[in-house]
């Protein structure tokens, strides 16, 4: 299936009524999103999954299992900025229970301490095998800078439920209707042959051309008014010159209605074998379907590219620059999805497909600046597919020299974002690799659209993350306009950006309220998917936080108890404390196993590496860069005294304070302030520990790519390319002291 897709930018176009939760309809299901999210009190166990089981709108809805409950039980729902004092606002979400009545609530509160409510709606009794919309309105009483939490509340064990459509909006209630789509009438499929030696297959969005003794199929594309000439097709048999097509030498229509056309397509080989391919246009869609027929095994797609990007959500992309690399070809992991950034900023040619497998390999040509990418190979079958698609539109990607950044004050891009979406930004670093931002969108004021960065201060995008500290977020789009900096991490000496290379933007996935015609990149690879037994892998593309991530930390815990002292109230609220110094220690022993996780992979990872080195010598060199990486680890957990620095001891710390709350010693207040300062210590250690480890393994997983680019066989590849998928088994997942958002 090859998918030729031409996007025509528009600017940002606003609801009538604009809808204050993203993806509301779990129509983007996996594809790196992360707005939704299922928070558990004690030790509830809850799940939730996005599928196409049943829907109130659109294919797809979110299912809520709960099994045991303890505490307030489970809360799923999403971020969002917060509404404006003084105004009204409702909350409303389509809902129904699964095999028996489950009794929820709706409720907002202030996504930060200290967590006070915005509004509550409910009890409500969803009745299973029935959608039934549950809403709230309310008036904002305050300013809540940090933004809301908006959930669906459940208390009850045992239990499932299902939650599509959901809205925040400014204004009263009104009934949920299906929102119109945008017009799309003239999308019919045209075909016009001329005396048998050429055709066209097109709609309002591409056109496909076909021609005796060419080639291979041209691709034209629309920019605004103008129609460009795209992406040369060429299928081929074997990746040698004399497998690829030399001549198409006939063609004939196997459908033709204005809802679609197949064509069927014969070519030459330069060695003189027969080759078949078929595309197939539908009406109202921007996509061009191809597969390979008998004689074809892949496809190259020949257009001169400035940049071509891996996108990773798991660590930072990998993006070839093309002036940088020395060979004529990179073999690059095969991981479902390529971009290619061509036409100075006004087109993304887009390659998906369904196996690893495949083979995706570039060829470069040309010196210095002019050097760039002019063809990429994917392999292919009758069962494995390719997808290609053309976003087209003026400023559809972006690039911005690196030493023309300020470390300290944003710097305003020349440049119009062109329509909204998770944008991606990717600073190249001092050591090669890849740092790739998510573009924040500025709302209002201190609201963001934070796509699950957590904010210390709103206003002047202050983060903190345990491996780098407090910093200002590099990336934002305010309106239609972006801002990037040169960030300094307060960490001295973990990351540094290389000024003479460029920071490249270009759009991820489309998010809410975009135009129906507007796509990134991991859409096209969610369309090309669509309804195939692939399309699984959508939900495999998502950071998974781990259940057992409990707070409260011990920051906070020790925090308080140095206060209660203080005030002398620690014997009337000694149930209040009990309580959180019992959940302290869970959390810190929660981190602990995560650390345990990491060592446990680390070690299996490098008697796998050791094992390889002895087996193949000739990958020694190989073998030492991965083991140099690895080593780091081990050095974090000393650095950090975590074999002395342990869970018991907080224990034995915990005990201490316990035993003072009762206690009669003039001194106590100050040993509690000395006890929180060890406590502080051991979490603080691992806290830091944990967040290098993700670090590391992040910079292990990238630098194991770019060594399958530059692998000159295919032992050193297939090396390189095992070190790189065993990090997901630790990556799929994440802790919030990770500091995993940066993703």
């Amino acid at each position: 299936m090859l998918l030729i897709v031409l996007e025509t930018a528009r600017p940002f176009a606003a609801p009538v009524v604009e809808n204050l939760f993203l993806n509301s309809s779990f129509e983007d299901v996996g594809l790196g999103g992360d707005e939704w999210r299922l928070s558990r009190g004690g030790d509830t166990e809850a799940e939730f999954t996005v599928d196409r089981q049943d829907a109130a709108e659109g294919e797809r809805s979110a299912c809520i299992r709960i099994g045991r409950v303890s505490e307030w039980g489970s809360q799923f729902g999403q971020r969002v900025a917060a509404g404006k004092q003084g105004q009204t606002y409702t909350f409303a979400v389509l809902t129904k229970g699964a095999q028996q009545p489950v009794t929820v609530n709706l409720q907002i509160e202030r996504r930060a301490s200290p967590y006070d409510g915005v509004a509550k709606g409910g009890p409500f009794t969803l009745a299973p095998g029935r959608w039934t919309e549950l809403h709230t309105t309310f008036t904002v009483e305050k300013e809540f800078p940090q933004g809301w939490f908006a959930y669906i509340s459940c208390a009850q064990s045992n239990c499932e439920y299902r939650a599509d459509a959901f809205r925040l909006y400014e204004g009263e209630y009104a009934a949920f209707e299906k929102p119109a789509r945008e017009d799309e009438a003239s999308g019919d499929v045209r075909l016009t042959q001329t005396a048998g030696e050429e055709v066209s297959v097109g709609n309002n969005y591409v056109t496909l051309t076909v021609r005796k003794g060419a080639g291979g199929a041209v691709v034209f594309y629309r920019l605004g008014e103008q129609t460009v000439k795209g992406p040369l097709l060429v299928p081929a048999l074997g990746a040698d010159a004399g497998g690829r097509t030399r001549m198409i030498d006939g063609f004939r229509v196997l459908e033709n209605h204005s809802s679609k056309v197949l064509l069927e397509v014969r070519s030459v080989s330069a060695d003189g074998k027969g080759i078949v391919t078929r595309y197939l246009l539908r009406k109202n869609q921007p996509i061009i379907e191809a597969q390979a027929g008998d004689g074809m095994d892949r496809l190259f797609v020949e257009t001169r590219s400035r940049y071509a990007v891996v996108p990773d959500i798991f660590a930072g992309d990998l993006v070839v620059n093309p002036p940088a690399v020395s060979q004529t070809q990179l073999r690059l992991p095969s991981e479902n999805v390529l971009a290619q950034l061509v036409d100075d900023g006004n087109a993304i040619v887009a390659g998906a497909w369904r196996s690893n497998t495949q083979v995706v390999r570039l060829t470069l040509n040309g010196a210095g600046e002019n050097r760039v990418i002019t063809a990429t190979e994917i392999g292919c079958r009758k069962d494995f597919p390719v997808a290609v698609a053309v976003l087209a539109g003026p400023g559809i990607w972006h690039r911005k020299k690196i030493a023309e950044l300020d470390p300290v004050k944003d710097v305003k891009l020349d440049w119009s974002v062109p329509f909204r979406a998770l944008w991606r930004a990717d600073y190249r670093r001092e050591d090669g690799l890849i740092d790739s931002w998510k573009v924040l969108v500025r709302k209002s004021g201190s609201d963001w659209e934070d796509f699950g960065v957590r904010f210390e201060e709103p206003k002047t995008r202050t983060v903190w993350t345990s491996a780098r500290g407090m910093f200002a977020y590099p990336a934002c789009i305010d309106g239609n306009s972006a801002f990037l900096r040169r960030t300094r991490f307060e960490e001295q000496g973990v990351v540094t950006y290389r000024g003479d290379d460029c920071v490249v933007v270009y759009p991820l996935r489309k998010i809410s309220g975009a135009p129906a015609t507007a796509r990134g990149v991991l859409d096209v690879l969610r369309e090309a998917l669509a309804g195939a037994p692939e399309e699984k892998l959508l939900d495999e593309l998502v950071i998974k936080p781990v259940p057992r991530d409990h707070y409260p930390a011990t920051c906070g815990v020790t925090a308080q108890n140095e206060a209660i002292f203080d005030d002398g109230e620690e014997r009337a609220k000694k149930q209040f404390m009990l309580a959180r110094l019992d959940a302290m220690n869970h959390f810190v022993v929660g981190i602990r196993s995560r650390i345990d996780e990491y060592r446990t992979w680390r070690k299996a990872t490098g008697e796998f590496v050791a094992a390889q080195k002895a087996a193949q010598p000739q990958l020694a060199a190989l073998a030492d860069e991965f083991e140099g990486v690895l080593v780091r680890f081990d050095k974090r957990y000393d650095d950090f005294k975590l074999a002395e620095r342990t869970p018991a001891v907080v224990k034995t710390l915990t005990a201490r304070v316990i035993a003072l709350i009762d206690s009669n010693e003039s001194n106590k207040v100050d040993e509690v302030k000395q006890i929180g300062r060890d406590t502080r210590t051991i979490g603080g250690s691992q806290d830091h520990t944990l967040g290098d480890f993700r670090m590391i393994m992040r910079e292990l997983r990238q630098r194991a790519g770019y060594r399958m680019g530059e692998a000159t066989d295919e032992a050193a590849f297939e090396f390189a390319r095992a070190v790189r998928e065993r990090t997901l088994e630790v990556l799929h997942y994440e802790f919030g002291m990770e500091g995993a958002f940066n993703e």
